[in-house]
């Protein structure tokens, strides 16, 4: 498991799986770890809201807030 501070489902903000990351923030994540290791040239993650990108977990099929 490798995991990322980010926004949970509930709102609170707190560790999630990478692999529960919705697409775009798995997309970010992917992204980010490529840059700071070199492999692509120039910050392709958008840090101006703050330091780090700020992930967000993927809302399963069925969850209160789909409704």
């Amino acid at each position: 498991m490798v995991a990322v501070r980010g926004i949970r489902t509930d709102g609170s903000f707190g560790d999630i799986d990478v692999l529960d990351l919705d697409d775009e923030s798995f997309r970010c994540y992917v992204v980010d770890c490529l840059s700071r290791a070199g492999v692509v040239e120039g910050g392709a993650v958008d840090l101006a809201v703050g330091d780090r990108p700020a992930y967000r977990q993927r809302i399963p099929p069925g969850h209160p807030r789909t409704k």
